[in-house]
């Protein structure tokens, strides 16, 4: 029997960075005003997905990570670039069967 799973990425934020990465965003009017508020969006929509059958791959973003993987990509620092930062750590996690959390050190490309 050959099952496929759906993988949802779902860009994660620490505490610690999220003021500094929403403020490197150009569209920080779309994230929730405090880290609390997106923790709970963040957790409703992982517990959505994983109900539907999804696994949920967390991709941590953090400032300096972002910041390069958008200047090596020349991408505005956007929900479209988070988008694709997610994507991307997913397939490389796939690849070396581990988490990533950091661009640089990872080889993230």
């Amino acid at each position: 029997m050959n099952e496929s799973i759906q993988l949802s990425c779902v860009v994660w934020y620490r505490a610690a960075d999220y003021a500094e990465v929403k403020a490197l965003m150009v569209d920080r009017h779309r994230l929730p005003a405090t880290y609390a508020r997106w923790l709970l969006q963040a957790t409703a929509t992982e517990e959505r997905l994983t109900a539907e059958g999804d696994v949920v791959f967390r991709a941590v973003l953090t400032p300096g990570a972002f910041r390069a993987f958008c200047a090596d990509h020349d991408r505005a620092p956007d929900a479209e670039a988070r988008d694709e930062f997610a994507m991307r750590a997913a397939l490389l996690a796939y690849r070396e069967g581990g988490h990533v959390t950091l661009y640089r050190s990872a080889g993230l490309r």
